[in-house]
């Protein structure tokens, strides 16, 4: 679902203006980083060392759960007790 949300072309792969594009989604999620340098961020990402210049799906999955990404945390509604 996170992949799904920075992918917004929908093509499979997240390019660095799209994920330049999320990092407040990012930053809800709880991914504690600065995006100043978006370029270095995304590199670090796309594990392959940049030759398809797109982070895939399980480059991204990797990197979401080294930093206990919560799509929770997005959540605007309350649970109300039982």
């Amino acid at each position: 679902v996170m992949f799904d949300a920075v992918d917004c072309t929908g093509d499979g792969r997240i390019q660095l203006d799209e994920f330049t594009k999320a990092s407040p989604k990012l930053e809800k999620w709880g991914a504690g980083i600065d995006f100043s340098d978006a370029q270095k961020i995304f590199d670090e990402i796309d594990v392959d060392g940049g030759q398809n210049g797109f982070i895939l799906f399980d480059e991204f999955s990797e990197w979401a759960l080294k930093k206990h990404l919560d799509l929770e945390a997005d959540d605007e509604t309350e649970e109300v007790p039982l």
